[in-house]
């Protein structure tokens, strides 16, 4: 009884949503004809490695969420993803990415960073690209390059049956970048990533 009259005012009186929204949604990011802010994303793909990528984007709005447990009263905002076409020559690829790319609208969307998959994985993809408005320090760059060695390996955590594929970084530490998160700051216009295949 409890829940269900947590659920009412919930969807009722607070407007949230038990699912994240999907195109054809309302709230779901419109796109921006007349995109101004770009930053190129390029660098190597072994042929061997199958890797696709997808733009987010994400609702800075706090009244854009959705329920994830009602019973624990947890919420995530929205956030939306799209593919990401790149062009390819042998091994190359680049793409200008628009970080304005869709309309803020009710939600405020925001430029939400980039993600990689393979098509051989099942269910799982890896964060690249995550955004970050840290301040720079005068000798920092805001741009960034990384090298990945990547194999598709079982994921248990995500799917005990599942694979998924799975980069390290090979870069020393450079400013721009975590581990393999190539952080996207607002004055970022250079973005390589080299991905390798792990032959171990």
């Amino acid at each position: 009884m409890k829940y269900l009259l947590y659920l009412v005012i919930c969807l009722l009186l607070l407007g949230c949503s038990t699912h994240n929204v999907s195109p054809g949604d309302k709230d779901y990011p419109v796109k921006n004809l007349n995109p101004k802010n770009f930053f190129l994303f390029h660098g190597t793909i072994d042929p061997s490695l199958d890797i696709k990528f997808k733009i987010r984007w994400d609702a800075m709005n706090p009244e854009c969420k959705y329920m994830v447990s009602v019973l624990e009263g947890a919420s995530n905002n929205f956030a939306a993803a799209e593919p990401l076409e790149i062009s390819r020559s042998g091994n190359q690829f680049s793409v200008r990415v628009a970080t304005d790319s869709v309309n803020p609208g009710r939600c405020g969307w925001m430029f939400g960073g980039i993600t990689f998959y393979s098509t051989s994985s099942t269910g799982y993809g890896q964060s690249l690209i995550q955004t970050n408005s840290y301040p720079l320090r005068p000798e920092q760059s805001p741009d960034s390059s990384i090298k990945l060695r990547c194999k598709l390996r079982p994921i248990p955590s995500v799917n005990p049956l599942g694979r998924g594929l799975v980069c390290q970084s090979l870069s020393k530490k450079e400013h721009g970048v975590v581990g393999t998160v190539v952080w996207w700051h607002p004055e970022t216009k250079d973005v390589e990533v080299q991905f390798y295949q792990d032959k171990d």
